[in-house]
């Protein structure tokens, strides 16, 4: 039995997936079995994967039956991977070949870290770098392990704020799938995972670029979350499961829970008046506003007044 299962759920990915497994097997950390997971493919994924299955006998190739989409197909690849720790590596992304060695010292050395995550850099479809500021992790996560519910306790406006458990993520203990269940099935059920897990284990980072994150016009943030506008209501909906999750383990109070859930509302609303307006819809916008207003009237006001001061600054004047 390999020490690391790779997973690596794959769908209509055959451009890009020959990198990725290349990434996998160029890692200085050997003992590893790959596993990828073809959710109905209808390009020549299943045929790229198979000449590395007959290349290297630590990678596996299982297909499924249906197509199950994302996150069904992650879960459907759990129970193929037997490792002591699991990773999972998305079908159009690259690790840098120390990836597996750092994050499996890490795990083997400090036993109350559940996850381990690098900084992670942005790729084009052509492996090229994109303009990104390359910041080093906050001070809390450089190098060093940190609990998930300082994070939630800075409430709505903070907790997704620092550029930690977005991307990255390299080894987790397997054994928490176990213990607290496999991905949910929202489309930021990552997300909502490695939250999950910080709940009860402590989250190590390292300030280091181990991962690459592609850019590319058929992926599935731009496919299914970008340009069908799902991303104010993915935001609001997976903070939402996170309040919940911490609330029902009761590792933030009923209050604090309260009070982040209606700025998370309130969040939602202003992104929900200002998607109607681009829209043309101003019968849902006004009456969405009018309902911010009945409910938050003080902050209401306070937002659109400091916009319309804003607006009025930024005009040129006129003699």
């Amino acid at each position: 039995m390999a020490a690391v299962s790779v997973m690596i759920p794959v769908y209509n990915a055959g451009k890009y997936i020959g990198a990725t497994i290349e990434s996998v097997l160029h890692q200085t950390f050997g003992d590893w079995e790959l596993i990828v997971v073809d959710d109905c493919s209808t390009d020549d994924t299943v045929a790229v994967v198979e000449r590395y299955v007959q290349q290297d006998t630590r990678v596996k190739l299982y297909r499924n039956s249906a197509n199950l989409g994302m996150m069904r197909n992650w879960n459907n690849g759990l129970p193929y991977c037997t490792g002591r720790y699991f990773a999972k590596l998305d079908a159009d992304d690259l690790w840098h070949p120390a990836m597996l060695q750092t994050c499996y010292t890490v795990l083997e050395q400090e036993a109350s870290v559940g996850m381990v995550f690098s900084r992670y850099r942005l790729i084009d479809e052509h492996g090229v770098d994109l303009p990104a500021v390359d910041e080093p992790l906050p001070a809390f996560a450089r190098n060093t392990s940190f609990c998930g519910v300082d994070l939630v306790k800075r409430g709505t406006y903070g907790m997704l704020a620092d550029n930690v458990m977005k991307q990255g993520i390299g080894l987790i203990r397997r054994r928490l799938f176990d213990e607290l269940g496999p991905f949910s099935l929202h489309d930021a059920g990552d997300t909502e995972m490695w939250f999950r897990i910080a709940a009860h284990y402590r989250i190590y980072g390292i300030d280091a670029v181990y991962y690459s994150y592609r850019i590319w016009p058929d992926n599935f943030t731009r496919t299914q979350v970008l340009k069908q506008g799902k991303r104010d209501r993915n935001l609001y909906e997976v903070r939402a499961l996170i309040l919940d999750y911490y609330r029902q383990q009761g590792l933030i109070t009923s209050a604090e829970h309260g009070a982040f859930t209606r700025d998370n509302q309130y969040e939602y609303d202003k992104s929900r008046v200002y998607a109607y307006r681009l829209q043309g819809k101003w019968p849902q916008a006004l009456a969405t506003l009018l309902t911010n207003f009945l409910r938050y009237p003080v902050r209401t006001c306070a937002f659109y007044t400091t916009r319309l001061r804003e607006r009025m600054a930024s005009k040129p004047k006129t003699i």
